[in-house]
């Protein structure tokens, strides 16, 4: 194997971005504190944290994972002896750190597809719904495109035949396959950086794919 690591402060020299960095297949986790350093560079305490560019077809925080080389990826098959591995500690979870989100337990964190969802997740004062409606009255500039979210983006992505989707509720797109079908055979870690349409009355599963809420 051979696979470069690098430090936040020498992404930052290099101008890379927190995007970059997730196309490189790093954790959502990952790319969400290197923004948090660019944002804070004289200040922040991840200055020598690494990022670990993989060199396909490896993965993981230090490139320690990789799939049997099979056909495809749907007929990858993953062998979990679940019996001798099961626990109720919750060990490693994705959450978003940027709120103090109170979910009634130690074990239970905020996704960030779970805010301004239309659903209140944080019991001390739903901070994850506040302030909210800014987004909902947001108007974009005229060469933008105003995505269901309130988000803007050039209007140029907007349907511009590719699959990937530049708005986060994929409605810059009329006609996208949901995850994760769509990327079995591709960009398998896309998925998880789309979120749900609330409107739609969806609940996000956590890997891209979006299901009728309950």
């Amino acid at each position: 194997m051979s696979h470069q690591n690098f430090t936040f402060d020498e992404l930052h020299r290099l101008n890379v971005t927190s995007h970059e960095v997730l196309l490189w297949s790093s954790s959502i986790d990952l790319a969400e504190r290197y923004q948090y350093y660019i944002d804070q560079p004289t200040k922040s305490i991840r200055l020598n944290e690494q990022f670990f560019n993989c060199t396909p077809p490896w993965f993981g925080s230090r490139c320690q994972y990789s799939f049997e080389v099979v056909s495809n990826f749907a007929e990858t098959r993953l062998n979990v002896q679940w019996k001798s591995h099961m626990t109720d500690a919750i060990t490693h979870r994705t959450c978003y750190i940027l709120l103090e989100c109170d979910r009634g337990g130690a074990s239970m964190c905020l996704d960030w597809r779970e805010i301004c969802d239309g659903r209140i997740d944080c019991f001390n004062d739903g901070i994850d719904e506040s302030q909210c409606f800014e987004l909902e009255i947001n108007e974009c500039n005229e060469n933008e495109y105003r995505c269901h979210n309130g988000l803007c983006i050039p209007k140029q992505f907007w349907n511009d035949g590719f699959d990937e989707a530049e708005c986060l509720d994929k409605s810059d797109l009329l006609n996208i396959p949901d995850c994760p079908d769509i990327y079995l055979q591709l960009y398998i870690f896309g998925c998880a950086e789309y979120a749900c349409r609330p409107d739609e009355g969806q609940f996000p599963c956590g890997d891209g794919q979006c299901v009728e809420d309950f």
